[in-house]
């Protein structure tokens, strides 16, 4: 007797949550060693079929969000290696998917289904994420207190050191400059503060001094 298809349940990341530029993610050995899975490839003698879940395993972290499949067999058959093959992965279907079931993933403020899950590989791609968040922003502060660093530079460098020390009104102007995709130049520096305060650029600049391009 076949059983019911699981509730779909909402999956942890939403769409556009990816991993595609990892490296790496974990890989808990002792809970494969454990786990039913492996149990139940060795009993069917279809040790085979391991390594295509392995595939799939692996191949779903570079999926959207990151750690799921595509509920399709043409697709599934693809990212499993089969190609065009669909009758051939329908024959290892049930057991390559042993504990993928139906989720909801969140796309622009909905739960959508059409994408499968796996309780493990959720937790795994989550941590994942996580760290990579974590990596990205600590990237963007680092990258911000330096153009802070030149922006207060340069207002000391106009004799605007009440300017200099207001530690908000320079940080608003290095976001600026990096939103605008601008170097923390004198000129730059002067215009970002009309721009955002109606301080009026008043300073003349030695001549090198203007430009435009990337802040850093």
């Amino acid at each position: 007797m076949t059983q019911p298809d699981p509730q779909p349940w909402l999956y942890p990341l939403a769409r556009g949550q990816k991993l595609a530029t990892n490296d790496w993610v974990e890989w808990h050995f002792h809970s494969f060693l454990a786990s039913d899975f492996l149990t139940r490839i060795k009993f069917a003698g279809r040790r085979d079929v391991g390594l295509v879940a392995v595939e799939l395993w692996s191949r779903s972290y570079l999926e959207d969000p990151a750690g799921t499949l595509p509920d399709d067999d043409v697709l599934l058959a693809d990212r499993a290696g089969f190609g065009t093959d669909v009758a051939a992965w329908r024959k290892v279907r049930d057991l390559a998917l042993y504990g993928w079931e139906p989720v909801m993933v969140e796309t622009e403020g909905l739960p959508l289904a059409g994408r499968l899950g796996h309780r493990v590989i959720a937790g795994i791609a989550v941590e994942s994420f996580r760290r990579k968040d974590g990596r990205k922003q600590a990237r963007e502060a680092s990258r911000l207190a330096g153009v802070k660093h030149k922006v207060k530079g340069q207002l000391m460098a106009m004799g605007r050191k009440r300017l200099a020390e207001d530690a908000p009104l320079a940080e608003a102007v290095a976001r600026h400059l990096m939103a605008a995709g601008l170097w923390a130049t004198a000129e730059n520096v002067a215009a970002a503060l009309e721009a955002l305060h109606g301080i009026p650029n008043v300073i003349r600049f030695p001549a090198g001094e203007k430009g435009a391009g990337m802040a850093d």
